[in-house]
């Protein structure tokens, strides 16, 4: 729920219970309004489509508030995990592991001081490059799933092709040099050019088809985004509570939209203080409503 400013006690009730050095009700009611401003909630009016007024909690400042609460954040988890047969959490699912586009898992992963990204050509420990285009853990340890690239060198221009039929696990203890440290140093490598991509085979006699996941010459549009920042990918499950089963009661029949986090183990994910409130009308329907979430997701 959105917070609301705090009433404080009056300097006269402290001195009557005898409260020694009790801050005066300016000094309180200032320092809740810099709270206030520094970790409330906004509240955001939107006209809907069928003319009914309602108000959204963003997403993103609740999202914000989770990543920087220590009881949550260390419980959360952004990558999937290949645990074999066992499927006990939602992150060990093939749907987030397998079945998901990798453009909407996390897109990259932080391995000593560099940053790898998925659909970027990056340099490994064996003296091979590969593009990553999807991160998961096993046993307790980062891996890619990458292609393999293949260095074409000829007279005029040189580049390189992604063997996309050749799909490889490849551990975090392999990953030498990124994207970003390539590009400043290929020349003295006699390698060429990561940002040319020829393009990319299916099978091994197939022909070379576009390479149309990035733009080569930019990569992967969240190391732009990011600016060195860590990229998550914060899974949620979204869900309606419409009150249905209260028919006595008329007056309180209602749509309630709220989500909680996807990535917490299951027994975490439905407590109380993980369950987060985004809006509530018994006017609005229900996708009148979705619309303003919709809006703050684009």
């Amino acid at each position: 729920m959105t917070s609301q400013p705090v009433s404080f006690p009056s300097p006269q009730t402290a001195q009557f219970n005898k409260v020694p050095d009790v801050p005066s009700v300016k000094v309180m009611k200032d320092m809740d309004k810099r709270l206030q401003t520094m970790c409330r909630i906004r509240t955001v009016p939107y006209d809907g489509a069928l003319g009914d007024k309602y108000y959204v909690n963003p997403m993103a400042d609740i999202i914000a508030q989770e990543m920087a609460n220590p009881c949550v954040r260390e419980h959360l988890r952004f990558y999937p995990e290949d645990a074999g047969k066992q499927v006990i959490e939602y992150w060990q699912a093939s749907d987030w592991h397998r079945e998901t586009e990798p453009l909407k898992l996390i897109p990259m992963a932080n391995i000593g001081s560099q940053h790898f990204f998925i659909h970027k050509p990056c340099f490994l420990a064996d003296g091979h490059a590969c593009v990553p285009f999807g991160w998961f853990t096993c046993e307790h340890k980062l891996f890619a799933r990458a292609w393999l690239l293949q260095p074409v060198v000829g007279e005029v221009s040189s580049g390189w092709v992604v063997e996309e039929y050749n799909e490889i696990d490849v551990s975090e203890d392999m990953f030498l040099v990124s994207f970003g440290l390539w590009t400043s140093s290929y020349s003295t490598q006699s390698l060429p050019n990561p940002t040319n991509i020829l393009g990319t085979l299916s099978t091994v006699d197939g022909p070379i088809q576009p390479w149309t996941h990035t733009d080569a010459q930019q990569g992967n549009q969240w190391r732009a985004l990011a600016k060195g920042h860590h990229v998550y990918c914060f899974h949620i499950w979204f869900y309606c509570n419409d009150t249905l089963g209260n028919t006595s009661k008329k007056w309180n029949k209602h749509n309630s939209l709220l989500f909680t986090p996807a990535g917490l183990p299951h027994t975490h994910v439905h407590q109380e203080l993980n369950v987060h409130f985004l809006c509530t009308l018994n006017l609005a329907p229900l996708l009148e409503m979705l619309d303003g979430i919709v809006d703050q997701l684009e």
